[in-house]
């Protein structure tokens, strides 16, 4: 047991002073350009705070409350806090890895025993420390509101745990800019130009959020907003999905930065791969735990309505899935070849995880079924349980609007996928793949979807006949619509709609053309792939190198 306890607390001892941590903070703390930072908002915040201890205390003024004075000091101290944060954090953080380069010494970092991840988990670590002493270092100031009155310490709690998060965004977003260019100066450029665009939106929420705060009580406010409402919600919107958001966010951004300290033979896919995995299933369940839970609460109009809004969400996160996995290089080195051998019999499907167009688009189907034919499940569940059967006949048909809605999206992808593999068989850079599949999706996709949006614009009484010559059957929103037109035609006034599907008899509807369209393609490009995709990943995996080798050995010189 003591083994076991002296192994865990080695673990956390590298994990929060490991050797990049150590080092930075050596380097870093000794310095006075950190002095200055701890020392310049130390003093501007408390001459703030003394600007309106004494302005608002001063006699002769109507602003005489001690609970008014300590609640504005209080707000501005956070507000300038939160200001001050954007801009010091970004100072010491987007030339972490940067300066390693510059240095030269970026290379000897890498060739060291220490992994990509951990050395940007240590500049991580190291730049949080920063973050954490200047918050500690102000937090005297704010205790000068308790002297009026008016603060409660689950306030200052609850602000100083947002102002860490805000804070911690910030660095990982600082880090992505420092490893994603060799340049100080244009890390530091790019950092602060988003740091500030986002922070200024912030600003006009923060403000309007405080000013009805101040106007009608924090507990009031509260109470109005969260008090009427289960438990469960509560604990869902105030903890579950801001605590999940923000862990995603810099996840996503930590993984990216990895990837670009990582070098380019090695294993960029499979920690995204993880990672999407998670999120894409737990957006999932948040959503339809949260549509379960307040079942009681919807009707059938609100609850396809969230289902619809839902694949919307998740057809954009999954057309970025398609963007990112299948179009990934389809030869894979010797050496993740080795790593990939081991998983056999039930650990086979695995490989789904590993490099390689192939398993990405394997990998993007077998995601995109299960987060877009899940909810169709679950929603026949809840209708069934909240929907009488005389009630039921026109949801259900919205219910089967939603099973065709998934299947027409997944084929569309199925194609994408499929054409992803074939074009990354040509020996094109991912980063040309990814622009052609783009591409190919933006004129697929929104096209049809926009000329139809344009003729119905110019001419409202106009009847747009979908054809194959059209383009109008090959849009998955095309035929979203078409779907949902139907789907609705006893909620909804039929004759503002779109005439979608078909004006005259013997006419099939789009959504059938558009699946069975895109199956064949799909199909015949998987067949394509099939005989194209594994000449070309022998020859990619072999490699141009070895055969110089082999000529110069056979004294074939310069005839390559």
């Amino acid at each position: 047991m003591k083994a076991k306890l002296k192994t865990a607390a080695l673990r956390l001892s590298g994990l929060l002073a490991g050797p990049i941590q150590v080092k930075e903070a050596r380097s870093t703390f000794r310095t006075k350009r950190f002095f200055l930072a701890q020392l310049i908002p130390m003093m501007l915040i408390g001459l703030i705070i003394l600007f309106i201890a004494v302005w608002m205390s001063a006699e002769g003024t109507a602003q005489t409350q001690p609970e008014l004075v300590g609640t504005v000091i209080y707000w501005v101290f956070f507000g300038v806090q939160s200001g001050l944060l954007l801009i010091v954090t970004p100072a010491f953080c987007c030339t972490t890895i940067t300066e390693e380069r510059e240095r030269r010494t970026f290379d000897l970092l890498v060739t060291s025993s220490l992994s990509a991840g951990e050395i940007v988990w240590g500049k991580l670590v190291a730049s949080l420390s920063y973050i954490v002493v200047y918050l500690l270092s102000t937090m005297p100031l704010v205790f000068i509101s308790f002297l009026y009155g008016g603060i409660s310490p689950l306030m200052l709690v609850v602000c100083y745990a947002l102002l860490f998060v805000q804070g911690l965004v910030v660095t990982v977003f600082s880090i992505f800019c420092s490893s994603l260019v060799k340049s100080s100066k244009l890390s530091t450029v790019i950092a602060y130009v988003v740091v500030i665009v986002a922070g200024f939106i912030m600003m006009i929420f923060e403000i309007a959020f405080v000013g009805e705060l101040i106007d009608g009580g924090w507990g009031r406010m509260f109470a109005n907003s969260f008090g009427n409402i289960r438990v469960f919600n509560q604990v869902m919107w105030l903890l579950v999905i801001p605590l999940y958001g923000v862990a995603s966010v810099c996840t996503f951004l930590f993984l990216l930065a990895v990837n670009q300290v990582r070098p380019s033979t090695g294993n960029r896919s499979t920690p995204l791969r993880i990672f999407t995995t998670i999120f894409l299933v737990g957006s999932m369940s948040i959503f339809l735990l949260l549509m379960w839970e307040n079942r009681s609460m919807l009707d059938g109009d609100d609850m396809m309505a969230l289902m619809l809004t839902y694949y919307i969400i998740m057809t954009l996160a999954l057309l970025c899935h398609t963007l990112a996995f299948p179009c990934d290089k389809l030869a894979q080195s010797s050496r993740l070849r080795l790593k990939m051998r081991w998983l056999k019999g039930i650990f086979f499907p695995l490989r789904i995880f590993g490099v390689g167009s192939v398993s990405g688009a394997i990998f993007n189907l077998a995601m995109t079924a299960i987060v877009l034919f899940t909810p169709v499940i679950v929603g026949k569940l809840m209708l069934d349980d909240i929907l009488r059967p005389e009630r039921a006949s026109r949801f259900w048909r919205g219910l089967a609007a939603l099973r065709l809605t998934a299947i027409s999206t997944w084929v569309f992808l199925y194609f994408a996928s499929m054409l992803g593999i074939l074009v990354s068989s040509f020996k094109t850079r991912t980063v040309v793949t990814r622009a052609v599949i783009f591409f190919v999706i933006v004129l697929l996709a929104f096209g049809p979807f926009f000329h139809v949006m344009w003729v119905n614009m110019l001419d409202h009484n106009a009847e747009i006949h979908p054809t194959v010559l059209t383009g109008h059957y090959l849009s998955p929103i095309v035929a979203w619509l078409s779907i949902w037109v139907q789907a609705k035609d006893d909620a909804f006034n039929s004759d503002q709609m779109l005439p979608l599907t078909w004006s005259g008899p013997g006419l099939v509807p789009i959504y059938y053309v558009h699946i069975v369209i895109y199956t064949v393609l799909g199909t015949a490009l998987a067949a394509a792939c099939a005989i194209i995709a594994p000449k070309a990943k022998a020859r990619m995996e072999a490699g141009l190198p070895a055969r110089r080798r082999r000529d110069r050995e056979n004294g074939k010189h310069g005839q390559d």
